[in-house]
């Protein structure tokens, strides 16, 4: 689980990063861990509409493995050609959650 912090600062330090999902089995785990080393996080559940996500005053974004392509489906109906985040970080090597978020994005994503 503490991979997570040398992948954030390979991400950081070789590209030019707006805000970054990541993808986890426990966000409050993902969020004590990140908060000690002075990262701010805001925890994603479910889609909803009256949060601007594009505003949101973090750079880093946690959502369950298990939520994350719901809340991208609802994304994508309401947000078109809007994206809040640059990059997502699976924290398991799920190959099958990442081919199905490919299949449903429109974003140009890196994907870590």
């Amino acid at each position: 689980m503490y991979k997570i912090l040398n992948k954030l600062d390979e991400l950081y330090a070789n590209n030019l990063v707006y805000r970054t999902i990541i993808v986890c089995n426990s966000t409050e785990d993902y969020k004590h861990i990140l908060n000690t080393n002075k990262y701010d996080v805001y925890i994603l559940d479910k889609y909803v509409d009256n949060i601007n996500y594009d505003a949101l005053d973090v750079r880093i974004l946690l959502i369950k493995s298990e939520s994350f392509l719901q809340f991208i489906k609802d994304y994508n109906k309401k947000e078109l050609d809007r994206y809040f985040y640059t990059s997502i970080i699976f924290d398991s090597e799920d190959n099958e959650l990442k081919t199905e978020y490919l299949k449903i994005s429109k974003n140009n994503t890196l994907i870590i």
